[in-house]
């Protein structure tokens, strides 16, 4: 769910896929964390030993993803997928087991409400509110899970109106309320964690903690905080706006590894880097005589011939690193567009691998002979091309494909374990999307968002 007036999702290749247009992209973080540190552990699942040695050779791999925990889906899919709610309110983030939407009524009054996934039941709410796509501080690294949702309070009205005060409702009574303008609202119970100030008028906004700990970097008055809103980064510093920066057309907004944030435009031609706490420039690269370039989780990638693979990988300063020939460079999954990012170094040793567990091994891969295997066998079909896997497992043992129908959920085997035809449903029409959203699979149809948890 990408922040509404953002390019597409990102739909990838494959079936089942699908993508929602706008003005701007935002890499699927569900607004993850900057600066966010690498998952890649030192203890991993060993390698099945019936591989053959080149397979068991990138089985032993280790990589080094940098991305929010709720990028890769729960394990306990493999027993099924239930849905477990749906709406065709805009949906503003999800975390745990709540949902944070904005409804517009035929009247055309607004109200941002927070519901319980499980249940149906309203947690909170404030009247007159409105909230963007994916308007959610995710927290960091094994921490998982959104944290606030960044919300645009009721403006005051004069004594003819509705009186200033407290317009929230079904939270405790002594949660206060203050103000008008965007704010930071805790997911929980609605409660305020700080005001953003942003131009009067401002209609449509998302928030990226820069740095810090998920609960204290959220909450914390002085904690770095960039904000997406329209055309402009901005950058909060000690809870002042402390810088902005003018973005290029279309944006493709990726946050990388240590505060950077990547910043990709076909139509301008530009790949620019920039560091999240301060706003300066680390890279402005002209990418027009470029065949094709991706961020790295501390540089970029790339493509100088497709034909015959060759593959250039440079740091944040445009410094050439590494060049390799004859290996393909497959994209990993998680996606870039998820919010995850690999290192140069994974880049370069892990050209074949597609799908990688949240610890950094590798789950999903093909050999040279083009033959594709997950970390204990050889995968005689799967359904659709490894290049089309859509998510994965934390363990790295289920891997999410989308279907013409609906999507598919495969273990190691190839087997399905869970799946869903939701395209052939009342209520669901205009194509199929599939994502992952705080380990929960979130498919999308229209104006239908539906959330699947996984069956217990």
């Amino acid at each position: 769910m990408s922040p509404a007036r953002l390019q597409g999702r990102g739909s990838g290749s494959g079936s089942g896929s699908g993508a929602r247009s706008g003005s701007a992209r935002l890499a699927r973080l569900g607004l993850a964390a900057l600066g966010i540190a690498a998952l890649g552990l030192t203890s991993c699942s060993a390698p099945g030993s019936g591989l053959p040695g080149e397979a068991e050779k990138i089985a032993e791999l280790r990589l080094h993803p940098s991305g929010p925990r709720g990028a890769w889906f729960e394990d306990g899919f493999a027993n099924g997928a239930a849905l477990s709610y749906a709406t065709a309110n805009r949906v503003c983030g999800v975390s745990g087991n709540v949902v944070v939407e904005y409804q517009l009524s035929p009247t055309g009054e607004s109200i941002v409400l927070a519901r319980s996934i499980e249940r149906g039941d309203v947690i909170w709410q404030i009247a007159g509110a409105l909230c963007d796509e994916d308007s959610v501080a995710t927290g960091q690294g094994d921490e998982g899970g959104a944290v606030a949702v960044l919300v645009r309070m009721p403006e005051p009205q004069d004594d003819a109106g509705t009186p200033e005060g407290d317009h929230l409702t079904s939270i405790p009574p002594e949660v206060p309320d203050a103000g008008s303008g965007w704010q930071l609202r805790r997911i929980e119970n609605g409660a305020k964690l700080r005001g953003i100030d942003l131009e009067t008028g401002t209609v449509l906004a998302s928030v990226i903690p820069a740095s810090g700990d998920p609960a204290g970097g959220a909450s914390s008055a002085g904690a770095p905080l960039v904000v997406f809103s329209g055309e402009h980064l901005i950058g909060y510093v000690d809870g002042e706006r402390a810088w902005d920066f003018d973005l290029p057309a279309n944006p493709v907004i990726t946050p990388l590894a240590d505060g950077v944030i990547g910043i990709q435009s076909g139509l301008d031609n530009r790949l620019i880097a920039l560091e999240g706490r301060t706003g300066d420039t680390l890279l402005d690269l002209d990418t027009s005589d470029l065949e094709e370039t991706r961020w790295a989780s501390d540089g970029y990638v790339v493509r100088i011939n497709q034909s015959d693979p060759e593959y250039a990988f440079y740091d944040l300063t445009g410094a050439e690193v590494e060049r390799t020939k004859g290996v393909s460079q497959y994209p990993f999954a998680p996606r870039q567009l998820d919010g995850v990012t690999f290192t140069l170094a994974d880049h370069v040793t892990a050209g074949r691998v597609v799908g990688v567990a949240a610890d950094g091994s590798p789950a999903l891969f093909q050999s040279q002979d083009q033959k594709n295997y997950s970390r204990t066998q050889r995968i005689a079909e799967l359904p659709d091309t490894i290049l089309s896997v859509r998510g994965v497992s934390r363990s790295g043992g289920l891997f999410l494909y989308g279907t013409d129908t609906g999507f598919e959920v495969v273990d190691g085997t190839g087997a399905t374990v869970a799946s869903s035809d939701y395209l052939s449903g009342a209520g669901a029409t205009g194509g199929a999307e599939v994502d992952v959203v705080d380990g929960r699979i979130v498919a999308h149809s229209g104006a239908m968002t539906l959330i699947y948890s996984p069956v217990s």
